[in-house]
């Protein structure tokens, strides 16, 4: 998949309080309800920085299973671009963007919840020392330090993700973006560093190939995330959840089941589990099947 980072500005009108509001409360629900080749999105609010840091009122990520989902596929009409459009036009002052390539270097076992994640989050926009090519500045990140913050940072989560293209010639030239979570503002203060030792160590490490590192603190909220295994597509939400089950034969996508527990019904995540799997089969080059009687439903509302 391809994960798209938006560093975004409020309109100058606008507090950040009246920004956030818009985001979450209108464009948010209009995403999801044009955007069918989303399959994750988490917005992040910004709540202040670690240290000194370009203002920012939120960053948004968004994953596509291809670039070309984001550049040629995003609305479901020309009417839903509009309105998009229209309402990013209200709120949205500025937005730098990139295209990056996600590691996941250590999660929890079980997939985000759909809603506020608990606990405290570092949104960490990265850029390489001066005289140092992108490749030298990779290899150093991803083969060195990734190891060395895993053994001496406490977090919960930590992902990095390669910038692998600005998608605007004005985006200030970061090179990677790192997320670390811990379980609460205490963890963090506690854990982020697990011994002196181990916080003199990453300081030494940084210095050989970081040149900008400018990290925020964010509220998440997690919108959509559609969570893919071979024969199996979920979203969570709390403790529940719901799941589409297909089987693949040879050139064939066989949707067995669909299934969307009482709690969570009403929200369309049966539609958003089917179109991912739909999409799934499209670029596989896949014949699909719809066993499941929802499928059929949902084929015969949603023609080719």
């Amino acid at each position: 998949m391809t994960k798209l980072f938006f560093l975004c500005r409020r309109r100058t009108e606008l507090t950040h309080e009246q920004y956030v509001e818009r985001l979450l409360g209108g464009h948010v629900p209009l995403a999801l309800a044009h955007h069918p080749t989303l399959r994750r999105y988490v917005v992040n609010v910004v709540d202040g920085t670690r240290g000194p840091a370009p203002p920012l009122d939120s960053i948004g990520m968004l994953w596509f299973d291809s670039l070309a989902d984001y550049r040629e596929r995003l609305y479901d009409s020309a009417a839903g671009e509009r309105t998009i459009a229209a309402d990013v036009a209200s709120f949205l002052g500025a937005a730098d963007a990139y295209a990056t390539t996600e590691h996941v270097q250590r999660a929890p076992a079980e997939a985000p919840s759909v809603g506020a994640t608990a606990g405290v989050k570092l949104v960490v926009a990265l850029a390489r020392a001066p005289g140092q090519s992108r490749e030298e500045f990779l290899r150093h990140w991803l083969e060195r330090h990734v190891p060395l913050a895993l053994e001496h940072h406490g977090m919960r989560r930590y992902v990095t993700s390669v910038v692998d293209e600005r998608l605007g010639s004005a985006s200030p030239p970061y090179d990677g973006f790192a997320e670390i979570q811990f379980a609460s503002a205490d963890d963090l203060e506690r854990r982020l560093y697990l011994s002196a030792e181990g916080k003199a160590a990453i300081e030494r490490d940084v210095g050989r190939f970081l040149g900008t590192i400018h990290a925020y603190y964010v509220a998440e909220h997690v919108a959509r995330w559609i969570e893919h295994v071979p024969g199996r597509f979920s979203i969570r939400v709390g403790d529940a959840e719901a799941f589409l089950v297909y089987e693949r034969r040879d050139d064939v996508l066989d949707v067995l089941h669909t299934y969307t527990p009482p709690a969570l019904r009403g929200g369309n995540l049966a539609a958003e589990l089917t179109r991912a799997a739909l999409d799934h089969a499209r670029a596989e080059g896949l014949r699909v099947v719809p066993t499941c009687s929802y499928t059929r439903r949902y084929l015969a509302r949603h023609p080719a």
